[in-house]
């Protein structure tokens, strides 16, 4: 999915708002964090495979916008490393 966003603007058949959001996704910097992946393929993405602690510190001192994290198991460990500072829950209907 993500490497559809990476050139989803440059297609004309895509709807408006794709195209919007494909632009917002290539400018907005992203880490991935994992254990297996070898490499990314995502524009503006830095893959991290250790210390989590450190780079989400490193992050949180650069001046912009908030950081957003996704899945259980980063959530757990960014709570067990008291490393978030303000929780909003979102909720998706299935």
């Amino acid at each position: 999915m993500d490497a559809f966003w990476n050139n989803a603007d440059e297609r004309p058949e895509s709807a408006a708002f794709k195209r919007e959001y494909s632009r917002i996704w290539k400018e907005t910097k992203k880490i991935v964090f994992s254990k297996t992946l070898q490499d990314v393929h995502t524009m503006n993405t830095v893959l991290v495979s250790h210390d989590i602690e450190e780079t989400v510190h490193t992050y949180k001192n650069e001046e912009g916008k908030d950081i957003d994290l996704g899945g259980a198991g980063l959530a757990n460990t960014s709570v067990k490393l008291n490393l978030i500072d303000e929780y909003r829950i979102a909720m998706r209907q299935q």
